[in-house]
């Protein structure tokens, strides 16, 4: 059992867990919570490293059975809730070495999360592109890390499914420039959500929740989308608003 919180182990999943930079030169990312563990294993991805103690509830304890090349190492509870990303530890934490999922050659559907910065938000709509059907979500260089803790928590595996890319504008432009449409979204001026068509090549632009869509990808997009919303309130949530239409998306796709 690891009982030091300067154990090295213990020292790498703290730097994975706190720093981009370091899950990025290393390759790998963490998971944190039993649920998202299951969703890996469930997706084809067997951790490398996984620590516990003995605050991990019965279903975790199940789940450490089925990992068979998996280094598991038992940690004292004090060291795991000073190592976890979360207010109270689940008892659980795992390495996973980074992955990344093609894109199709010609998408139909994409969501552009434009230098948006809550973890929460972004996580929701990773979910939602998943579950609306999108093909593939991009994140503008200034954006939050995609795979930092609080993303993977909030998208709830979406990860495993749906290809995620961090591009600069540049690179933004260059390939997806040709093959399809990008639209923007706006809180007051643009064309009502419903009244787009859907069913054209489209990427969807959801800006930060300060500054909204850059005037880089405004350059590239071919018009502006709005969520007609009654008075009293300035606008809506990025996360409700990018789901909002990713789902009219999907609605006008089925018909």
């Amino acid at each position: 059992m690891i009982t030091s919180i300067h154990n090295p182990k213990v020292k790498q999943f703290q730097q994975w867990l706190v720093r981009g930079k370091a899950r990025r030169e290393s390759g790998r990312i963490v998971l944190e919570g039993v649920r998202l563990i299951e969703a890996a294993i469930l997706a084809g991805y067997s951790p490398e490293l996984v620590l516990f103690s003995k605050a991990l509830n019965e279903r975790g304890r199940q789940l450490l059975t089925g990992l068979e090349r998996t280094e598991i190492i038992e940690v004292d509870s004090s060291v795991l809730e000073k190592v976890s990303d979360t207010e109270t530890s689940q008892g659980i934490l795992a390495s996973l070495p980074m992955f990344e999922i093609p894109l199709p050659a010609k998408p139909e559907l994409l969501l552009l999360l434009d230098r948006l910065q809550d973890p929460g938000n972004a996580g929701t709509l990773l979910r939602s592109a998943l579950g609306a059907g999108a093909q593939g979500v991009i994140f503008s260089q200034g954006s939050v890390d995609p795979f930092s803790p609080k993303v993977l928590r909030a998208a709830m595996g979406a990860h495993f499914h749906l290809p995620i890319r961090t591009l600069s504008i540049h690179e933004i432009d260059q390939q997806f420039h040709d093959d399809i449409q990008t639209w923007v979204t706006d809180a007051v001026d643009g064309m009502p959500y419903w009244q787009v068509d859907y069913r054209q090549p489209l990427m969807l632009a959801i800006g930060s929740e300060a500054g909204g869509i850059s005037t880089e990808i405004r350059a590239m997009s071919v018009g502006t989308i709005t969520i007609p919303i009654t008075d009293g309130i300035e606008s809506l949530n990025a996360a409700i608003a990018g789901s909002i239409i990713l789902f009219e998306a999907r609605r006008q796709r089925m018909t």
